[in-house]
């Protein structure tokens, strides 16, 4: 008998104004193994810092993280610690889903640690950012296959990873890799 254990989901919404000049938390909707906190910092920007309750990503999770960045709003998200995508059935995707908005003359920072691909993952993300005219964004997305100075080593999984970046809704940076077995 096949025993499969429940699948993860997750959802952050949030959104940011920026009230007498400091940056505020306008809307936060978490649900299921995605949580927001909001660490005080002496700054007048609003640092948030995601977390995913589960402890990893495997086969049938699906997470997803929408945040807005309002006029002249400074945001910058982080994670808590780095994301692992973990062993899953070969039929069985696990799956972020990130969508960025910066509206003219807001900032947002994405600086999340990086994800890990264990052995045997199965993992897709998509990434996508929209940043207004006058806007500004700060991106990164790093990834790290296996540990290998835990002795560890990544020989057979898939990667399906996609970014966009689009200005004023031009497309100005579209990247997809696609990466399967050893």
């Amino acid at each position: 008998m096949l025993v499969t254990q429940p699948r993860a989901r997750g959802e952050i919404r949030a959104s940011f104004n920026c009230i007498n000049g400091e940056s505020r938390l306008r809307d936060l909707r978490q649900a299921g193994s995605a949580r927001a906190l909001f660490p005080r910092t002496p700054s007048r920007s609003l640092q948030m810092v995601v977390t995913n309750t589960s402890g990893g990503v495997t086969g049938g999770d699906r997470f997803r993280y929408d945040v807005t960045a309002h006029s002249r709003a400074k945001v910058t998200v982080t994670s808590q610690a780095a994301e692992r995508a973990y062993r899953a059935q070969p039929d069985q995707t696990g799956r972020i889903d990130t969508v960025l908005h910066v509206e003219p003359d807001a900032r947002l920072a994405w600086l999340p640690q990086e994800t890990l691909l264990f052995e045997g993952c199965r993992f897709a993300r998509r990434l996508s950012l929209e940043v207004s005219e006058g806007g500004s964004a700060l991106l990164v997305e790093p990834l790290v296959f296996g540990r290998s100075a835990m002795g560890e080593t990544l020989r057979d999984g898939s990667l399906d990873d996609r970014i966009e970046v689009k200005i004023a809704t031009d497309t100005v940076f579209l990247d997809r890799t696609r990466l399967s077995g050893d």
